[in-house]
């Protein structure tokens, strides 16, 4: 579960100086969100599987100049991040430059490896943010959430800062979205669903890259895992997506529609202005009216789909797909 290419290898000493990092910030944040209860606008978190375009999607966000969004920069200070956000702005918002002592960035060409992305303000997945609140057990094969009170004065104390409403992914999150939306007093949750053969082989091929062996396993673990580990890569990847999607499906089913959004992969690519106008419609019915008639930003992107397996092990992958839709 542990093993990494060298391409994907934690930098040791750069996790070193960001533990003691943010040590020593944990007295202010705990500070800062000691002040806030809720954030006062909706909360867009990004569910569902991986694989599935979810980080082609944030940097979409992004882009719109519409929401604050944890960058690269803003990640470095995962137990306060509302400092990061201010650092941030003091270094690379032009509105706040003095001549070009320190030049500044800008957001590039959409791109992406395995969710990482290149530059500063390029989305990050904040997943060492995240962490702090859900815990992946081993023994359990479950994600426990912990500590829910800071973690929404956290989200609250950065929308200050931001004044905008925040987007993440929060597939961390894919078992706890009811909690979620009582937590939130406003929330949209999107689902971003990929045709699951091209979501299964591109698990396969991300546990290659990541790990250098399609049998170790990639990303969140299902409730599933103690039964999926037991059986064949594909098969794995197949129960991965599948119980993902299902499982997300069901918790948004109950919510209010208004609250949540499901998205599909292929077509947010071919007119990304249908999405933004869907993202706008549950902005404005939970009351938040500041976003334009019109998508600010234009597509299409490219739908990444296309078969890269041999023909048996696609074949094999594609059975037990529509098996598994059957059974």
């Amino acid at each position: 579960m542990s093993e990494r290419t060298e391409k994907f290898a934690r930098n040791t000493a750069l996790e070193a100086l960001l533990g003691s990092l943010n040590s020593r910030l944990e007295p202010a944040g705990d500070a800062i969100s000691s002040g806030f209860s809720r954030p006062e606008f909706p909360v867009c978190l990004i569910v569902g599987s991986a694989r599935s375009g979810t980080t082609l999607f944030l940097q979409w966000l992004a882009r719109t100049g519409l929401f604050c969004y944890p960058s690269n920069f803003i990640s470095r200070f995962f137990v306060a991040p509302c400092i990061g956000l201010q650092i941030q702005k003091m270094l690379l918002d032009d509105r706040l430059a003095f001549g070009q002592e320190l030049g500044g960035a800008r957001l590039e060409a959409f791109g992406s490896n395995l969710g990482k992305t290149t530059g500063w303000l390029e989305p990050n997945e904040f997943w060492y943010f995240w962490r702090r609140f859900f815990t992946d057990s081993t023994d359990q094969s479950s994600v426990e959430f912990t500590n829910r009170k800071r973690l929404i004065a956290d989200l609250a104390a950065l929308e200050s800062e931001a004044r905008q409403p925040l987007a993440m992914k929060a597939m961390i999150a894919n078992w706890w979205i009811e909690e979620l939306d009582r937590l939130l007093n406003k929330v949209v949750f999107v689902h971003l669903r990929r045709d699951v053969r091209y979501t299964a082989q591109s698990l396969l091929e991300a546990r290659k890259t990541h790990s250098g062996s399609v049998s170790n396993w990639y990303s969140f673990k299902t409730p599933g895992f103690g039964r999926l580990k037991k059986l064949d890569p594909i098969s794995q990847v197949v129960g991965q997506v599948l119980e993902t999607q299902r499982a997300v499906d069901e918790s948004l089913n109950k919510l209010n529609p208004d609250r949540y959004l499901v998205l599909e992969y292929e077509d947010f690519c071919v007119r990304p202005e249908d999405a933004y106008i869907q993202l706008k419609s549950r902005y404005e019915a939970q009351g938040h009216t500041g976003f334009p008639a019109t998508c600010p930003i234009l597509g299409p992107f490219k739908v990444e789909n296309e078969c890269r397996m041999e023909g048996e092990d696609w074949q094999n992958l594609t059975s037990l797909i529509e098996q598994s839709i059957k059974g």
